[in-house]
């Protein structure tokens, strides 16, 4: 086997398993996004629906992107879990941190 089929090999699986361990694409109707953090508090909100109810756990989700060929693709890395606490405003929800850790702009999704 030829060092160039070797590398391309190697950077295939390399590839392959960042793209299993991330979360997949968005979905704007099924994900809210972090929009506060505090500490070990976050507040949640969902634009097109109303937020999870207590005692819902949430999955917080990072957005990367990785290089395909000459184009990006952005994906969603699990970077920590939130449970759903209380009821906010209109379509948000107060949430602690159960592992891991937030930043704002961060996704979420039920489950």
């Amino acid at each position: 086997m030829s060092m160039i089929s070797k590398r391309t090999l190697a950077a295939g699986a390399v590839l392959a398993g960042l793209l299993s361990n991330a979360a997949g694409a968005a979905d704007a109707y099924r994900d809210g996004w972090v929009s506060q953090v505090a500490a070990q508090q976050v507040q949640v909100c969902y634009p097109h629906g109303p937020a999870p109810l207590p005692p819902q756990a949430v999955q917080v989700l990072r957005p990367q992107f990785v290089v395909l060929g000459k184009g990006l693709r952005q994906t969603y890395l699990p970077v920590g879990r939130a449970r759903i606490e209380a009821p906010a405003e209109a379509s948000c929800a107060k949430a602690a941190l159960l592992e891991g850790e937030a930043r704002r702009g961060d996704h979420v999704r039920a489950g």
